[in-house]
């Protein structure tokens, strides 16, 4: 699993300065419902989906507090939901350090010495000394002593280095997803790139996928859109009819001041008491200054734009209307003479 993009390793301890982290995972079940409960909250329920090789992605659509949070994660098979996997999970969210700036020291001024001047000295006389005589010194040899050895000092026991443990916290029990009532809910924001420009439409996919296949249930949906400080700037609710799994297409246009940043896509169907809740970002660009012999062009609803030159479409309009007239007008000056236009006075109509 990694956390903010950095790998976490089973059973260890982990520290994250992002408020919103995004969750990357693996299960050994395809196409799985991904069930997540943050802090041990029941009553909401965050859910994604598994691909056929087991990977999800979670981006936490909540602005979680500094401090140690934990995640209890169940993966459900949505071919028999009895089959499942459970694991919980336990970050710390660390303040961002702050740094101060460092006012520069302006230096004082060293006022420069006057030189002063020093009188030469006079040289002075000094006797010359006359060599003593070196004595001669005998060495004394001192008596051979047997050899000895001395012992090895006794190495002292050095205490292995400790490891910090983890910090105690309380562990919340895990939330129990229970098959018969539970919902998968998954969201994702076309294009692939999440890249979407401001005044352009905003493809929202979501997948409804019922525990219980064989029952139909008649739910309401709320599709919530978010700007990058968390204000709501879409949301509205829709009745649905589910049984077993139902695929929703919807298109939402951003207005052409949307601001740029970081937007999600929240969608929430409450059910037997409980809410699922599931959630997608994209950003938003403004659209690149066009010249004034520009055009831009949407093909496809895709949200890509294509700069057509202007003067380019008007002269191939023209090029054809010219094209046209000519052809028509060769085309009755070649045309034979038939008796039905000779009148019987002889004139030519």
């Amino acid at each position: 699993m990694s956390i903010a993009g950095e790998e976490v390793l089973p059973d260890t301890w982990i520290q994250t300065m992002s408020r919103e982290p995004e969750l990357i995972g693996k299960t050994n079940l395809q196409n799985a419902v991904i069930y997540i409960a943050i802090d041990g909250v029941n009553d909401r329920i965050y859910t994604t989906f598994a691909n056929l090789q087991g990977l999800w992605r979670f981006p936490t659509p909540l602005y979680l507090s500094l401090g140690v949070h934990t995640f209890s994660m169940t993966a459900m098979s949505p071919y028999n939901p009895y089959f499942k996997a459970t694991k919980l999970f336990q970050f710390e969210i660390i303040p961002i350090p702050s740094f101060e700036a460092e006012t520069p020291s302006v230096p004082t001024p060293t006022p420069t010495p006057t030189p002063t001047a020093v009188p030469t000295p006079f040289p002075t006389a000094y006797p010359t000394p006359t060599p003593a005589k070196t004595p001669i010194i005998i060495p004394v040899i001192p008596p051979e002593k047997a050899p000895s050895v001395s012992p090895s000092p006794t190495p002292s026991a050095t205490s292995a280095p400790s490891v910090a443990p983890s910090p105690k916290v309380f562990i919340p029990p895990t939330v129990e997803i229970k098959p018969q009532s539970a919902l998968g809910l998954g969201v994702e924001v076309a294009p692939q790139s999440k890249i979407i420009g401001s005044g352009e439409e905003v493809e929202i996919r979501t997948k409804i996928v019922s525990q219980n296949p064989g029952e139909t249930k008649e739910e309401y949906i709320r599709f919530i859109v978010k700007d990058p400080d968390g204000k709501v700037v879409y949301d509205t609710v829709e009745k649905i009819t589910v049984k077993g799994s139902l695929d929703i297409t919807k298109h939402i246009l951003l207005s052409p001041t949307s601001r740029e940043g970081k937007y999600s896509a929240i969608q929430e169907i409450t059910s037997d008491g409980r809410t699922y809740t599931s959630s997608d970002v994209f950003e938003v660009r403004r659209p690149e200054s066009f010249g004034a012999n520009g055009l831009m062009v949407k093909i496809g609803g895709t949200g890509h734009n294509i700069i057509v030159p202007l003067f380019s479409i008007i002269s191939i309009l023209l090029f054809s209307f010219i094209f046209f007239i000519w052809e028509y007008i060769q085309s009755k000056k070649n045309q034979p003479i038939s008796h039905e236009r000779f009148k019987d006075d002889g004139q030519i109509r």
